[in-house]
């Protein structure tokens, strides 16, 4: 397991980054299922004959219709993890912290692997999160929309 003082910037409390990456978390979360709910009560309220799919005589809402925009914070959010790279480098260059003993030690890329590794690991725990969300708002769809014998085909 990686220790995350040995991938952050030297002297960066790990407590810092620990609670922005739980708050953020559970904010998009809540974000998101308030958004799919939304988007679901909407759909089903206020049906429009293009917007539907007739299927063994019943009404089928398509997934894609439904979950419409609602990952959508996943995304921004992973995307604008570059603010922490950038944040990380600037910390570099400011106060004590010497750009240039970081660049003279054994590993040449030290501070670009202490600049990006928690970012994009961070991005990537984003992206990984709202698959699993997209995995369960189908399970939730494919439970309370009725005849869902060919909803596969309508996933996307």
């Amino acid at each position: 397991m990686i220790e995350v003082k040995k991938v952050t910037p030297p002297g960066k409390t790990c407590g810092y980054i620990k609670k922005i990456a739980a708050v953020e978390a559970i904010v998009l979360t809540l974000w998101s299922l308030l958004k799919y709910l939304t988007n679901l009560e909407g759909t089903m309220n206020g049906m429009r004959i293009n917007d539907i799919m007739y299927l063994s005589g019943e009404f089928l809402w398509r997934f894609s219709d439904i979950l419409r925009n609602a990952l959508d914070g996943f995304y921004i959010c992973a995307a604008a993890n570059i603010g922490f790279v950038i944040d990380n480098y600037v910390y570099f260059y400011t106060g004590s912290k010497s750009v240039y003993t970081m660049k003279r030690l054994r590993r040449a890329g030290e501070m670009h692997l202490r600049c990006w590794t928690v970012p994009l690991f961070w991005a990537a725990a984003l992206l990984l999160c709202s698959q699993i969300l997209r995995a369960v708002y189908f399970l939730f769809y494919w439970l309370a929309v009725p005849y869902h014998l060919d909803s596969w085909r309508l996933m996307f």
